[in-house]
């Protein structure tokens, strides 16, 4: 029992929060793997990440490597991610560093990308590159739809002209009916790599994956209660009935390589994270494994308050993954095919419009843009 074993080092000068895995936080099972699926899907590919410096872009190549890819390209506009991420692979992959090359560019920049990888052969790509915090994008609307939707189409275009066989698109459960500025251009995402299949590029085959909160992310929810305990601080709650999809980032990114396997041409892919669980209860498991006590107007003498702060703008009390109930099941229990209706008449007229926005030379309408892609 996690929470017995903890006591065994409290007093010791230990902080207990250090000793807790993220499973043990959520009570999520482990995960089964089939490496022989992902080695070959991987082996002696040449694959580029973008947001490569970032949570799941760095677990992507961690994971990718074990593989024997013929060539992996760490592709970021963070250069300290860039290092982080380049010098954590070559210390635990030290006879693959050969294999290993980073791209210090902004996936907006598709001529100075060209100029990199003129050379190189590209057989898939992973676009896990986006700006993700959902409070961010609200007060950074622009920005937020700018970089998310014109690194995506830039990325699409790159994707053609290096003749890659596979593209896949990491998405999120924000896409489906979705209230955000992060939501909508995850949304719009999908819609283009849609309209890439269908018009521009059919001999790439496309894929999107949809999965919720990953557990231990930058900025993620839990990280961020730890400081505050750890702090002795009060933890800030959004609502008392939030509810959030988890899954490991170990898991995420096993199943996003599993998936390869699974499609065709062009799946949407959601994955099964279990139940939602409500964040409050989250908070409260925390603060009682930390050894400390919930501080309350039922228990004024307790360490920890929690304060409600209200919902943010753009932010739901739950999410969903899928548009109805419609998920089929693939050969993976944990992995579905959403079989959600594409309107590619609507696409072909209203994406060519969409392009504005990588432009930035005329003024948004956001409330029509929100109105046309929910």
């Amino acid at each position: 029992n996690i929470e017995q074993s903890l006591k065994l080092v409290q007093g010791q000068n230990y902080d207990p929060l250090d000793y807790l895995s993220f499973q043990d936080i959520i009570n999520k099972n482990k995960f089964f793997i089939n490496n022989s699926i992902l080695k070959k899907n991987i082996k002696n590919r040449s694959i580029m990440i973008t947001g490569a410096g970032g949570s799941i872009g760095s677990e992507l190549a961690n994971q990718i490597l074990n593989f024997f890819p013929k060539k992996i390209f760490l592709l970021d506009n963070s250069e300290i991610n860039l290092y982080k991420i380049y010098n954590q692979l070559i210390f635990k992959y030290p006879k693959l560093s050969n294999k290993i090359e980073i791209v210090l560019c902004d996936c907006n920049h598709i001529k100075i990308l060209k100029q990199k990888i003129s050379k190189n052969k590209i057989d898939i790509i992973f676009h896990a590159a986006a700006y993700k915090h959902v409070w961010f994008g609200e007060i950074n609307n622009y920005a937020m739809l700018y970089n998310n939707i014109n690194g995506l189409i830039q990325m699409l275009n790159f994707c053609r002209y290096k003749k890659a066989k596979k593209f896949i698109f990491i998405s999120s459960d924000k896409a489906v009916n979705p209230k955000s500025v992060l939501g909508i251009s995850k949304k719009i995402g999908e819609d283009i790599v849609c309209y890439f299949y269908r018009f521009v590029n059919k001999n790439t085959n496309y894929s999107i994956v949809r999965f919720g909160n990953v557990i231990g992310s930058s900025g993620s929810v839990i990280p961020k209660f730890i400081n505050q305990i750890k702090e002795e601080k009060y933890i800030t709650l959004s609502h008392k009935k939030v509810k959030r999809y988890f899954m490991s980032i170990e898991e995420a990114v096993y199943l996003t390589l599993y998936s390869m396997s699974l499609f065709k041409r062009i799946n949407i892919f959601a994955l099964d994270m279990g139940s939602q669980i409500n964040i409050y209860d989250i908070a409260t498991r925390l603060v009682r494994l930390s050894g400390k006590n919930i501080k309350s107007s039922s228990n004024r003498r307790g360490d920890i308050e929690i304060k409600l702060t209200g919902l943010k703008k753009g932010e739901k009390l739950k999410e969903e993954i899928s548009l109805g109930k419609n998920l089929e099941k693939t050969s993976h229990p944990k992995i579905f095919k959403c079989n959600e209706y594409v309107n590619y008449q609507k696409l072909k007229n209203k994406i060519p419009k969409i392009f504005e926005i990588s432009k930035l030379e005329k003024k948004i309408n956001l409330k029509k843009l929100f109105y046309d892609f929910k």
